[in-house]
């Protein structure tokens, strides 16, 4: 304020005590933190139980369920795109002698080697899956036929290899492998069903080897 002369005389301040509204905006921002952080946790732990869903717990492979959903995608991607797709299924050789002679423990590590061996000896892009017992199935995707059975070859050399100690002695076995190309138009049960086949003709002609399948519409020789 000014005097008569226009000389500063007096201030007059209006004054508002805001520390009740920085405390509660401090809180907020705190509270809008830990909510982040709590949506975060709990979408972590989806996506970890999503993956338990898929996975099997004793190789660490995919499982069926994961392979029912990925196969028929696939094929739906190599038909638009025009891409190759092969299917190998493979049987451990004997699984119940080693089981009846060894003990199920032996026989569990016996499976943790197999999966291990699909694991490590497949492409990153390749699908690896334990189907059930002592059965496995691949996708090899953008593989020949040609290129997926020595590859299948591979696997069955080294799991032959593989030597497991137990309390009575070593377990060993072998696998065998049937292996099929998908046709354009075949559906995921036909292709399955074809790779299928020809593991049976490999188990039934005398197991440790890798058997190509028929093409559709062709019987299966032997």
């Amino acid at each position: 304020m000014r005097d008569g002369r226009g000389d500063i005389t007096h201030f007059i301040a209006i004054k508002q005590d805001v520390t009740a509204r920085v405390l509660a905006e401090t809180q907020l921002r705190a509270a809008r933190d830990e909510l982040a952080q709590r949506v975060a946790q709990v979408e972590a732990l989806h996506t970890q139980l999503r993956e338990a869903a898929m996975r099997d717990v004793l190789t660490g492979l995919f499982n069926r369920r994961y392979l029912d959903e990925t196969l028929p995608r696939e094929l739906a991607n190599a038909r638009r795109d025009g891409g190759a797709v092969t299917l190998a299924v493979l049987d451990v050789d004997h699984f119940k002698r080693i089981n009846d002679t060894h003990g199920h423990a032996a026989g569990d590590r016996m499976l943790e080697a197999l999966g291990h061996i699909l694991s490590t000896r497949s492409r990153s892009g390749d699908v690896a899956c334990r189907f059930g017992g002592e059965e496995f199935v691949v996708v090899l995707l953008g593989a020949s036929l040609d290129n997926s059975l020595r590859r299948a070859n591979d696997w069955r050399e080294t799991f032959a290899s593989v030597a497991i100690a137990a309390p009575n002695g070593v377990a060993q076995t072998t696998c065998s492998v049937g292996v099929a190309a998908w046709e354009v138009g075949e559906t995921a049960a036909q292709l399955f069903a074809r790779a299928d086949a020809a593991l049976y003709q490999a188990k039934h002609s005398g197991r440790d080897r890798v058997v190509a399948a028929a093409r559709p519409g062709v019987t299966q020789a032997g």
